[in-house]
């Protein structure tokens, strides 16, 4: 799962896998739907029975959309492999800190959630369930921010499995002279993150790749 602000093409996962980007407007299209069949159903509205209404009505609308597509596809995890490509680690946070709130309020009022939502927190905490997977560049203000992520995660009860650090040069041998700087910079920066995680996956700098990310970058740069 890709968050829908992402673009996500064919390219981007080998074949076998679907991929799919969460649209928080549909989410919420259903969100409405829902809450028109409740009013039908229960045509007295009680104390409190507006609130689900204004939230829908308010300016984070889409982002309560979102966070139930997150949980809706975190719970297919219990029938299928689901690898979920969050946005950048603002945003993860923003997920997280939803997560948590909607935990407490499940804590303290049976009933009246998805099951999805009630058991999004236990299943993010348990690592038989869910695997983190930390990526990040060989660079420093990248590393530094994923180990940030890493204590809030920490405090929510989640543990990171591991990290990846993409677009590494330190596997490869070059012979360009500002190559050869670029992975001498790496070196510092690769060895304190192996100094704080079990797991650090390298993975190499790919022309492909980078072409990939420039024509993308061009491509926005126009567009804008």
């Amino acid at each position: 799962m890709r968050p829908a602000s992402g673009r996500l093409e064919a390219e981007d996962h080998p074949p076998g896998l679907v991929g799919r980007e969460r649209d928080g407007v549909s989410r919420l299209g259903r969100e409405a739907g829902e809450l028109e069949e409740a009013d039908r159903e229960s045509p007295a509205l009680g104390p409190g029975d507006g609130l689900l209404e204004e939230d829908l009505r308010s300016p984070c609308t889409e982002e309560i959309a979102v966070f139930r597509a997150f949980a809706e596809t975190v719970a297919q995890g219990s029938e299928q492999f689901v690898v979920i490509d969050t946005a950048p680690t603002g945003h993860t946070l923003l997920l997280l800190d939803a997560a948590e709130a909607y935990h407490r309020e499940v804590l303290r009022k049976a009933g009246g959630s998805p099951e999805a939502i009630q058991r999004l927190l236990p299943r993010l905490r348990d690592p038989s369930f869910t695997s983190i997977v930390l990526v990040t560049l060989p660079e420093a203000t990248p590393i530094h921010e994923a180990m940030q992520l890493e204590r809030d995660l920490a405090r929510a009860g989640i543990d990171p499995y591991a990290w990846v650090v993409n677009q590494s040069l330190t596997p490869l041998e070059v012979t360009d002279p500002v190559l050869r700087a670029r992975r001498a910079q790496e070196a510092p920066h690769l060895r304190e993150l192996a100094a704080h995680a079990q797991r650090v996956v390298l993975e190499r700098w790919a022309a492909a790749a980078s072409r990939r990310e420039a024509l993308a970058e061009a491509s926005a740069t126009h567009s804008g």
